[in-house]
């Protein structure tokens, strides 16, 4: 769009504020009317206030309010600025790197506050930048603060060194004085063995209390220091004390020498008369021992009544020799000592059974055949057949069963009114080990005059059960059989 410098007063058509520039020119201190090119009415009062060549101009709308100033090498804004720039163009350029005072920003240098680290140029933190007191603990990394880091007299205070933090090689040699030893810390454990020579020692200090008994011996005394007033009442006390043959016979009172005065074994047998010990009270309790007693002099008549007492009799020394015949009674033998291994072979007869002592969990399986079965019990004593084992074979030869079980019970086959047919299913309940001889009866509670013929046929049996197939002659009315039934066979 291209403009034409207007006089005093026109109406002009801006796009933006950067044309204006062009607007003014030629103007002075004269009004002029802006109105956008769509014809929307906002009107900008314009005036040209240089007077001394000094290029300012104010921009005001209808209400009189300053919304832009243009002074010499400046704009001076009254409103918001506002960009309609789309991102990726910077929406204004900057020649000049001086500080904006007072210019607060959303973001620098693409960062949101607070920045982080990446945001900071290298060695831009300088120490004008530090806060006093901003660096504490937690901002400094193990092991940053270096001897060299410390100012001299910079650890000042107890209260800054941790708890024995101060070791063996961090104190200078002799700077331990007595000033920094506190009273009573020389413990007897902080004195080295030999550290306290004589000179250490004042004089009189030795005391009778520091000489702990038996201290002082015979080295440690002077020649001639004990002297007879050093020696108490009774202080000679033993015999090493005396040199040997010093205490002669003429030294010793008659009955001096009591018991107390000999030493062990000193009254050897040389020095007992003979006959010497003539009385049981001149041996002391127990003094007899096994050594002392000759090979047989303890006869009968030395052992007391009652002495052999079961703890005197060694193990195994009561034989069967020793025990008279009949002396072992029922009284003596303990309660499940005859075990199956004490019991002779054949030793249990029949009179030895109490009556009704043996149950049935005393017998061994199968151990009562047809032979120890008595009167009154039936027996399935022979089988006849056409296989020893087998029960299925027919044939008239005569065997003697083995293993039999019979098992046996009573059912009802039911006629439905209308049906002649009816079938029951009968499960034995165990297994045979072959098919068993099934034996049957069958009776009712009909009347004589209602009786019906009825056809019975047993099928598909097997080693676990049968089926019962009943077939009448009528197919009026119900009707009911009951049917006894008996299986026996092999085991």
């Amino acid at each position: 769009m291209a403009y034409i410098k207007p006089s005093t007063g026109d109406t002009v058509e801006a796009e933006h504020v950067n044309q204006i520039t062009d607007v003014l020119d030629g103007t002075s201190g004269e009004p002029v009317k802006l109105k956008n090119n769509d014809s929307v009415e906002y009107v900008l009062d314009v005036q040209n206030l240089d007077t001394v060549n000094s290029l300012i101009a104010r921009f005001r709308n209808a209400a009189g309010e300053t919304v832009l100033g243009i002074v010499k090498e400046a704009l001076n804004f009254g409103k918001q600025i506002v960009s309609s720039v789309a991102t990726g163009t910077a929406p204004f350029s900057i020649a000049s790197t001086t500080k904006v005072t007072n210019l607060n920003a959303d973001k620098v240098d693409d960062y949101d506050a607070p920045f982080p680290s990446a945001a900071i140029a290298d060695g831009a933190v300088t120490e004008a930048k530090i806060s006093a007191g901003a660096i504490t603990s937690a901002k400094l990394s193990s092991g940053a603060v270096t001897a060299g880091k410390i100012a001299t007299g910079g650890v000042s205070a107890a209260a800054q060194l941790a708890s024995n933090v101060v070791e063996t090689a961090k104190i200078k040699d002799l700077n331990v004085t007595e000033a920094k030893i506190a009273t009573g810390a020389v413990t007897e454990t902080k004195i080295s063995t030999g550290a306290v020579t004589e000179g250490k020692i004042a004089d009189g200090a030795v005391t009778n209390t520091k000489i702990a008994s038996g201290a002082v011996t015979s080295t440690k005394l002077g020649s001639g220091a004990v002297t007879a007033g050093k020696i108490g009442t009774g202080g000679v006390s033993a015999a090493t004390q005396l040199a040997d043959g010093i205490v002669t016979e003429a030294k010793i009172a008659n009955g001096a020498v009591t018991s107390t005065k000999l030493g062990s074994g000193a009254v050897t047998a040389g020095k007992i008369a003979t006959g010497g010990v003539s009385a049981a009270t001149q041996l002391a309790s127990n003094v007899v021992e096994t050594a002392k007693i000759k090979d047989g002099a303890v006869t009968e008549s030395k052992i007391a009544n009652e002495a052999v007492t079961i703890t005197k009799i060694a193990d195994g020394a009561v034989t069967s020799a020793k025990i008279v015949g009949g002396s072992v009674t029922e009284a003596k033998i303990a309660t499940g000592a005859v075990t199956s291994t004490k019991l002779a072979s054949n030793a249990v007869s029949s009179s030895k059974i109490a009556t009704a002592a043996v149950n049935a969990a005393h017998l061994c399986s199968d151990i009562v055949d047809d032979t120890k079965v008595g009167n009154r019990v039936p027996q399935f004593y022979r089988r006849q057949g056409g296989d020893a084992t087998n029960w299925d074979v027919t044939g008239t030869t005569t065997y003697m069963p083995g293993a039999v079980r019979m098992v046996g019970g009573r059912i009802q086959i039911h006629f439905s009114d209308t049906q002649n047919l009816a079938t029951v299913v009968i499960g034995y309940g165990v297994t045979f080990s072959g098919r068993p001889l099934l034996f049957y009866s069958l009776f009712t509670d009909l009347s004589q005059s209602t009786l019906e013929a009825v056809h019975i046929e047993l099928t598909n049996a097997s080693t676990t059960g049968v089926t019962i197939y009943g077939k009448r002659a009528s197919t009026s009315g119900t009707l009911d059989l009951y049917m006894h039934w008996l299986a026996i066979g092999p085991e």
